[in-house]
């Protein structure tokens, strides 16, 4: 759906720059922003694509703000936020190269921000890293979720949310409180890449990953799922919070299809509860029909190895030395369990 805002006259040039509103779904506009963003990268314009077309049109808000001069995109911010949740994602910023430098952005954030204002999400968040691009979100009243800091990740909140990250995630989280397992779907995405990265990235937590399939993301794993290799889970607490995730998934070649990777990436505060959501995430593994399950942990995992170890996963091999982490070397286990 096409909304035309306004035209306004550029004060830098006395260009007319018309402003639109784009939500997702619009095919017309799915050609033209593909191409506008083409330096994305594949994951990114494959989630653009997909939102435009409508194909998480029930699950999930997406506006695009777009900026036109004579008729050809010059600039565009996007964001996000999933039906009846409290946090979403803001980005995708980009400006034309011959169109910079004349206030483009400045123009669609006024109209951003009372789009914001007006929607029922508490939070978003914002991963942009340099200090030059954080400074503009940053007058628009974004602040750093690292205090201190003049650069990302950023996130932009409502009053009734408080004035810090720290501030809004007490209130989000509810430590202690039971979690389920659910099938992981793109509603939950924003929760976990930006909110959940937010906390490891406060806590000092680093997401160990083996081999290079892998998924570096919530994100990535979705597409994963999508693409039938296996299934994601997301961790639910009673508060409705998303504290953590899992994934079991074939992350390599053809050849491995038999024997997709688990892992669980959870909350600090939520880690007692690891092995609970852990056997409700391989009971939905089983549901789905997967009969094997491995894991890559190297030796500093103790907490994974143990609850997988908890649950019935035999020592598969362990190849000393393998991974290389702050300068040490540790063994790397591989485990395995049948889910029949």
């Amino acid at each position: 759906m096409v909304e035309i805002l306004k035209t306004v006259s550029l004060k830098t040039t006395g260009e007319q720059l018309t402003i639109k509103k784009i939500t997702a779904p619009d095919i017309e506009y799915a050609d033209r922003l593909y191409h506008f963003l083409d330096h994305k990268s594949d994951n990114t314009l494959r989630d653009l694509r997909q939102k435009l077309r409508g194909d998480y049109k029930e699950e999930c808000i997406d506006n695009f703000f777009i900026g036109e001069i004579n008729d050809k995109i010059a600039g565009q911010l996007w964001y996000g936020y999933p039906i009846n949740r409290s946090v979403g994602n803001f980005g995708h910023v980009y400006t034309a190269l011959e169109h910079r430098k004349k206030g483009i952005t400045n123009e669609l954030m006024k109209y951003f921000i009372e789009d914001f204002n007006a929607c029922n999400v508490k939070a978003l968040l914002c991963g942009t890293g340099s200090a030059w691009i954080a400074k503009i979100y940053l007058d628009f009243g974004f602040v750093t979720v690292v205090p201190g800091t003049d650069h990302g990740p950023l996130v932009l909140l409502k009053k009734e949310a408080g004035k810090s990250f720290t501030e809004f995630a007490a209130k989000y989280y509810s430590p202690g409180s039971a979690i389920a397992a659910h099938r992981g779907t793109s509603v939950y995405k924003y929760e976990i890449d930006k909110m959940l990265a937010n906390i490891f990235l406060l806590n000092g937590i680093v997401m160990h990953r083996i081999m290079a399939a892998a998924p570096l993301s919530y994100q990535e794993a979705l597409f994963m799922a999508e693409d039938q290799k296996g299934i994601i889970t997301a961790a639910e607490a009673e508060n409705s919070a998303i504290p953590g995730w899992a994934y079991i998934l074939n992350t390599g070649s053809l050849m491995e299809n038999e024997s997709p990777v688990f892992d669980f990436f959870l909350h600090p505060a939520y880690l007692s509860q690891a092995k609970q959501f852990t056997e409700k995430s391989l009971h939905l593994a089983a549901a789905k029909g997967i009969k094997n399950v491995y894991s890559w942990f190297p030796a500093v995992e103790e907490l994974k190895i143990s609850v997988c170890r908890e649950l019935g996963f035999s020592e598969a091999a362990c190849i000393r030395g393998y991974c290389l982490i702050q300068g040490k070397n540790f063994n790397l286990y591989i485990l395995k369990k049948c889910l029949d």
